[in-house]
């Protein structure tokens, strides 16, 4: 009986020892991980929750699993359109607003304004998602607009007016 206590107490030990190591490397992981990479993971955290709550399953699984991406400090590239359905009537405007995303996606703009380039990209996907799924035309045009406003407003922050 005395060994059974013995080998209880160090399997228990052991686990102890492994789970502080463990949350060790995922603090250390954690802190080392962009702002932009954080705030993209909360943003695509949130969009995922709004897929689950309107009962889009597969768009839940997709966002949540970008938000995860972003979490562990991966690239997390905006929506590829060929990959969805869109109208033809959208192509051409996503295309472009895509094209915009893209010059802004650099390291310089990542780390000075990681919250308005990671809210900017989910609004993309946001509009490239709803026009997919024809949604509401309102639905498709408040993405749109939100990814535009935002993209004027980072716009306004880097280039210098004279």
């Amino acid at each position: 009986m005395h060994k059974i206590h013995i080998i209880v107490l160090s399997i228990f030990i052991t686990a102890c020892l492994n789970i502080n190591s463990a949350n060790n490397i995922k603090k250390h992981y954690v802190d080392s991980i962009s702002s932009f990479n954080k705030m993209l993971a909360k943003e695509y955290k949130d969009f995922a929750d709004t897929a689950f709550k309107d009962g889009m399953w597969l768009d839940y699984i997709h966002f949540k699993n970008k938000s995860r991406n972003a979490a562990l400090g991966k690239d997390v590239s905006p929506e590829d359109i060929a990959k969805w359905k869109s109208p033809e009537s959208e192509i051409n405007n996503l295309i472009w607003a895509r094209g915009r995303l893209n010059d802004f996606t650099i390291d310089s703009v990542k780390a000075t304004y990681p919250y308005q380039l990671a809210h900017s990209q989910m609004l993309f996907d946001c509009w490239v998602e709803r026009a997919a799924r024809k949604m509401q035309p309102e639905k498709i045009e408040e993405c749109r607009m939100d990814f535009v406003l935002e993209m004027a407003s980072l716009e306004n922050h880097l280039i210098p007016v004279h």
